[in-house]
């Protein structure tokens, strides 16, 4: 009788114990799904989406395009990174002109890169536009929900007098990435 009742005994602790590492388990989860979840981005907006050139003189002062990149993230903090990073989609020739123009005679720059929220914003040095990811801007999250982040661009056509002028526009599609921790 006596071992039966240890027994019994010893198999509600091991229920308990049991339970109760079932719900430190559940309990870790949940809070490691809260402290890790990754960052969302939305409200993504690229104005405009696609650069144009247009001149009709080459000796005429050098054309820049500017563009503003905006977007949100929820969930950000200032513990995390982000990145902007940019590329030409439409190929290695700007579109539409009447003779082949590299896309690399237009050159990046970054102009102001802004994050609210206690985030950080950082520009990187110009380069030559291409097909592969460039890194553009880049910083340290804001923390919160909705916070917003600004990046303005500015894509400058380079030695445009060593190419035909003409009344057609030349244009590039662009695609941006951003990569937030």
């Amino acid at each position: 009788m006596q071992s039966g009742r240890l027994q019994s005994v010893a198999i509600k602790h091991r229920w308990r114990l049991a339970a109760g590492l079932f719900l430190a388990g559940a309990l870790w989860q949940v809070m490691e799904r809260t402290a890790y979840s990754g960052t969302q981005i939305h409200s993504i907006l690229a104005t405009p989406a696609t650069i144009t050139f247009l001149a009709t003189d080459p000796d005429s002062p050098t054309l820049t395009v500017p563009v503003t990149v905006q977007f949100r993230t929820t969930g950000g903090s200032n513990t995390k990174a982000w990145q902007l990073d940019l590329q030409a989609t439409s190929g290695a020739n700007m579109v539409g002109c009447p003779s082949a123009i590299p896309i690399n005679k237009i050159q990046v720059s970054c102009v102001s890169s802004s994050v609210d929220n206690g985030g950080t914003g950082v520009c990187a040095a110009p380069f030559n536009l291409s097909t592969g990811l460039q890194p553009i801007a880049s910083g340290m999250e804001g923390t919160g929900n909705a916070v917003p982040y600004q990046v303005v661009l500015n894509f400058t056509f380079q030695d445009s007098w060593r190419y035909i002028a003409t009344n057609t526009a030349c244009s590039v599609t662009l695609n941006y990435q951003i990569i937030a921790n």
